[in-house]
């Protein structure tokens, strides 16, 4: 169903820069400054200690961060705690800062800006400057949504083997993620985990507790909803994205040259600070995980916007778009963008 909400994956991103550019906008938040201090301690590329790394290049891929085996910070362990001891030499990159290499961290770490920049929560900043103006009921691991809409609320299968862990194309169906009504209020909700007491959160200290990389729990047709808002603010005909908010999100940051950055075999050829920019004009984002594919694209110069959600892949992991997923986006008339 169009209108079950689920966990969207990476188009979550997406969804985080929108209000890190409203946050920008106003000042509140300096995308060229060194984000050091706005996540709270020093964040610099041992291999580059004289390079810093602003949150438009956390936006965009080009931090030279990489996710190594954990990208997110178990409370109630601050995010810090992931660039010391054994595991710090997992989080960089050879490459200088302007290298691009799609890293899950950078949006852990840009939530926690946002935090430190506004003292509010990360989830509720987001319902705040996104969510509430456009009449949603949908959050970050389910914060802010009700029992009865989480209930309605879809699960993420894959095929596994007996196991239940092996993928296997000709398996059993296998829950992944919201597999079992959470049956409770707590505003948050990690499949097959006890959710943190929030009201003990120390505000600004772990950005990646609601998975903004990827934990955003919304319907397809919510995900239209806001794509149709982007289109309508780059005209200033939205009552919170103006053109001036959206031109970092769509304004390379970076592209490719060929020797510049981890293209996954030219599926990225051009980011900006929060948007996969494609061709011919069309931004968005795609999603992955727990055998869902999904994507929000927006193509400004045909005023049309395309949402989806695909959910019951049983192959690993992997960037590029699914044979299944290229058959629905060219039968919504965005082929173009495929090019």
């Amino acid at each position: 169903s169009v209108d079950a909400p689920l966990r969207i994956a990476s188009v979550s991103k997406f969804v985080c820069a929108l209000a890190a550019m409203r946050l920008a906008e106003t000042g509140v938040l300096d995308l060229d400054a060194d984000a050091g201090p706005l996540v709270g301690f020093r964040l610099r590329n041992p291999a580059f200690p004289d390079r810093s790394i602003s949150l438009r290049a956390l936006l965009s891929h080009t931090s030279s961060l990489r996710d190594g085996d954990k990208y997110w910070a178990d409370f109630p362990d601050p995010l810090e705690s992931l660039f010391g001891g054994a595991d710090a030499t997992q989080r960089w990159g050879a490459e200088p800062p302007g290298y691009f290499t799609y890293c899950n961290l950078n949006y852990g770490l840009v939530a926690q800006a946002m935090e430190n920049a506004t003292r509010e929560r990360f989830d509720l900043l987001m319902r705040r400057l996104v969510f509430a103006p456009l009449g949603l009921e949908c959050g970050y691991n389910w914060s802010g949504v009700s029992v009865a809409r989480r209930a309605a609320g879809a699960t993420l299968y894959r095929r596994t083997g007996p196991d239940g862990e092996t993928l296997d194309p000709k398996g059993r169906w296998t829950p992944q993620v919201d597999d079992a009504p959470e049956g409770s209020a707590a505003p948050v909700y990690r499949a097959r985990t006890n959710a943190p007491p929030v009201t003990t959160y120390t505000i600004g200290s772990n950005g990646s507790l609601f998975s903004p990389q990827g934990g955003l729990r919304l319907s397809v047709r919510d995900l239209a909803r806001i794509g149709v808002d982007v289109l309508r603010g780059l005209s200033g005909q939205s009552a919170i994205f103006s053109p001036a908010a959206l031109a970092p999100l769509i304004n390379p940051v970076w592209r490719t040259n060929g020797r510049n950055g981890d293209e996954e075999n030219g599926f990225y050829r051009a980011y900006g600070a929060g948007a996969h920019l494609l061709d011919k004009q069309v931004f968005g984002h795609f999603g992955e995980a727990y055998g869902l594919r999904s994507a929000l694209l927006i193509d400004p110069e045909r005023r049309a916007v395309c949402a989806y959600a695909i959910n019951g892949f049983a192959s690993p992991p992997s960037a590029g778009v699914a044979r299944a997923e290229r058959a629905l986006i060219e039968s919504a008339g965005f082929a173009h963008a495929l090019a």
